[in-house]
């Protein structure tokens, strides 16, 4: 559930939904909340199974906190079955072997966009087709200055 809010300390965090129709926290936000210290982080969502071929395409738009440079990262991957394995270890990314887009893989500060940003990814290279599931993964090593990610409009567009 997306949202704005104040944290602990009192500081503001968080961000309206690209497009909602009744409350404007209708997205998706995976945040490193101050429960976990701010350790490592390997946090998932998967989409069902979808049924894909060449020329298929999914689009999502994403964004970060504005409040500081933070250093959040987001991996979204692809199963070429209908598993969900995502693996036992937070590193492992089980069944999900294909990246569509690792965005700011290498933490940098300011790495991940601060407003809504529109991602588009067009299947090719699939022979008929195939199951899948599409997974979104908030994924960061020792994120000491990470915050959080939100989703929002994801979209699957059969061509």
């Amino acid at each position: 559930q997306g949202g704005a809010s104040f944290d602990k300390d009192g500081a503001f965090y968080g961000f309206t939904a690209y497009s909602y129709n009744a409350w404007p926290g209708e997205f998706i936000y995976s945040s490193i909340s101050a429960i976990n210290n701010h350790s490592s982080i390997s946090s998932w969502l998967i989409s069902p199974v979808l049924s894909v071929k060449n020329g298929d395409k999914i689009s999502f738009y994403a964004r970060g906190d504005t409040t500081a440079a933070f250093t959040d990262r987001m991996q979204v991957l692809m199963n070429k079955s209908s598993s969900s394995n995502v693996g036992n270890t937070l590193a492992s990314t089980g069944d999900f072997k294909t990246v569509l887009f690792d965005i700011n893989p290498s933490q940098a500060p300011g790495g991940f966009p601060t407003a809504w940003t529109k991602f588009e990814y067009t299947f090719t290279g699939i022979s008929g087709n195939i199951d899948t599931r599409i997974a979104f993964r908030h994924y960061a090593n020792n994120p000491a200055n990470a915050r959080g990610i939100g989703i929002d409009q994801f979209r699957f567009q059969v061509n």
